[in-house]
């Protein structure tokens, strides 16, 4: 099977970033939380240069900064709490690997996720109050 160009670029820009990841406890696993009120599949868990973490892969046409993908960090602090809720391990930082069609390197935004926890259940309540209608 050959891949379309696009895609074996970016899987090549990724690739030295993926020798660090060691130890996978899962991948593409369905994670819940009762708490949260929320549900997603988790790209991986696994240790990235020796720590457990949650890592999302994520495919861009241009480089990212950190001020636009707070959205992927709010991401990753719900995957370690659903992973938490559902396994009782703690998981103390997030990975978010950036492969870019522009051609730039590979970026890997690293993050804790009790750096997020409050600013996540203020998008959550927020969500909730402008989306969710009683049932009567």
């Amino acid at each position: 099977m050959s891949l379309p160009p696009v895609v074996a670029t970016l899987f090549m820009q990724i690739k030295s970033e993926l020798d660090n990841i060691d130890n996978i406890h899962a991948l593409e696993v369905a994670l819940w939380s009762e708490t949260l009120g929320l549900a997603g599949r988790v790209d991986c868990v696994a240790e990235h240069n020796g720590e457990l973490s949650i890592i999302d892969f994520k495919g861009s046409t241009r480089e990212k900064y950190a001020e636009d993908i707070e959205n992927y960090f709010l991401q990753g602090t719900a995957y370690a709490l659903m992973w938490q809720e559902r396994t009782g391990q703690s998981i103390k930082k997030f990975n978010i690997i950036i492969a870019n069609e522009d051609g730039q390197p590979c970026q890997v935004f690293d993050g804790n996720p009790l750096d997020y926890v409050e600013k996540l259940h203020k998008t959550i309540q927020n969500y909730n109050a402008h989306n969710i209608t009683a049932i009567v």
